[in-house]
């Protein structure tokens, strides 16, 4: 005789154990040496689409495939945009006697705006990103790159590639940083024979660390400290006395 309540609880089980596979596997880590580097991998859309990549300290997602176009009518305009929000997307944690101190980020990607020969057309193409900082130092850090613009009228054209960056520093003792990143683009073209494309290609980290003072460094500072200072008071006395 079948047992319906076994059937049901290792289905559950099986159901379970699936998701909870996929979400830890969607995370993937990167050891750098001296830090880890951390990606959401569904987010980025791996492997769907985007490619991971990492020469030494810079990290590259690649193939991001975010566009927005727009092709001009006989009367009035079209416009369209792309906006993304990928929160918590990035994990970067310093090891045991290391500190983050600093990430360059950067975006590469393409815009073009084609303007048709009325003498009202015009075209318009525009490609911003941000990206938020959280870490344990209990404090935000928002660096915005960009905005590249293309921009034509009345028969003009602007194609162009771009390549934009933002850096963000960190405080003494930052240990481990947590990265949300927002990519905007726009494209408005303004009647017949007016177009415009915007597209984002390639998001990078570049991440720096450095080593963690010992507490003897601290000590031998302030002890050389004190004693420039005591040098210095004794040449004041002196120079007085004489």
């Amino acid at each position: 005789m079948i047992n319906l309540k076994k059937i049901l609880i290792a289905v559950a089980i099986t159901v379970t154990s699936f998701f909870s596979t996929t979400a830890m596997a969607a995370v993937q880590t990167v050891d750098a040496g001296k830090y880890t580097f951390s990606y959401d991998a569904a987010l980025w859309d791996i492997p769907g689409g985007t490619v991971f990549n990492q020469i030494g300290d810079v990290f590259t997602f690649s193939e991001l495939g975010y566009t927005a176009s727009a092709t001009g009518i006989k009367r009035g305009n079209i416009a369209s945009q792309y906006d993304d929000w990928l929160g918590s997307a990035v994990t970067i944690t310093a090891k045991a006697g290391y500190q983050i101190t600093g990430v360059l980020s950067g975006a590469t990607g393409s815009l073009s705006a084609i303007s048709g020969s009325a003498a009202e057309s015009h075209s318009f193409a525009s490609a911003s990103t941000g990206v938020l900082w959280s870490t344990n130092i209990l404090s935000n850090k928002t660096v915005y790159f960009g905005p590249t613009i293309a921009n034509a009228n009345a028969g003009a054209s602007d194609v162009h590639t771009y390549s934009t960056t933002g850096q963000a520093l960190f405080s003494n003792g930052t240990t481990f940083a947590v990265a949300s990143y927002n990519v905007v683009g726009y494209a408005k073209a303004f009647l017949l024979g007016s177009a415009a494309l915007t597209s984002q290609d390639t998001a990078s980290f570049m991440v720096t660390v450095s080593a963690v003072p010992e507490p003897e460094t601290h000590a031998m500072l302030l002890v050389g400290l004190g004693l420039i200072g005591a040098i210095a008071r004794r040449r004041k006395i002196a120079a007085v006395a004489g």
